[in-house]
């Protein structure tokens, strides 16, 4: 377990597209959120979940930080797990990748601690959850956030994408590591996404003699 490194959930999306919370959509007989928060809890001595809605994952027993900014996605949430971190680094991964495993993540953390960023490419985009962020990207978030409040109207520059081009980041190429599998980065973004997570967990529980994710 790694205490030099403070485990975060972002919870904080709209989910416009699916409709409902899909951190708290039904995987077997857990929630999505407790699927990542119980594996992140086995990585992490001190686990965060972001996020506007604290009721919400009360069940989850775990500090619910708010962002400082709103209606400034991701990187607020970024923004805001960085301010509460008490360690140099953190792993943020999102609420919605119930098939991300242990492997993948102590990969991202065995990468130099030189690197502000390290994400991973797969399937053909950049993978920015599960990722190691650096404490030092913060004066570099807090304008990016500073001058999108300004001018919300340049939403465009108030990115991961952005941000990863401003600053010292790794790339690793997920698809190249032995252990890699293409739903490792399945998230839920539309019920047939969410349909397809399900089916694959229900074999994945069978291939594991029965045992839950």
């Amino acid at each position: 377990m790694d205490d030099t490194i403070t485990g975060i959930i972002l919870a904080g999306g709209k989910s416009s597209r699916f409709g409902q919370d899909k951190a708290l959509l039904p995987i077997g007989n857990r929630t999505a959120i407790a699927i990542t928060a119980e594996l992140m809890c086995t990585l992490f001595p001190r686990v965060l979940i972001s996020s506007r809605n604290e009721s919400d994952y009360a069940f989850l027993h775990l500090p619910v930080i708010p962002d400082f900014y709103r209606e400034a996605g991701p990187l607020a949430g970024l923004h805001a797990a960085l301010t509460h971190s008490t360690t140099a680094q953190i792993l943020l991964i999102s609420c919605d990748l119930p098939l991300m495993n242990r492997t993948m993540i102590e990969r991202l953390l065995a990468s130099p601690a030189e690197h502000r960023i390290v994400v991973a490419r797969a399937g053909g985009h950049l993978q920015f959850f599960p990722g190691r962020y650096d404490r030092g990207l913060l004066p570099l978030l807090q304008r990016m956030l500073d001058r999108h409040a300004a001018s919300p109207a340049k939403s465009r520059d108030l990115s991961l994408h952005a941000l990863l081009q401003q600053t010292d980041g790794l790339v690793l190429d997920a698809e190249q590591l032995p252990f890699f599998r293409k739903e490792l980065y399945y998230n839920i973004n539309t019920p047939a996404e969410y349909d397809r997570i399900l089916r694959l967990a229900a074999a994945l529980q069978l291939e594991n003699g029965g045992e839950e994710l």
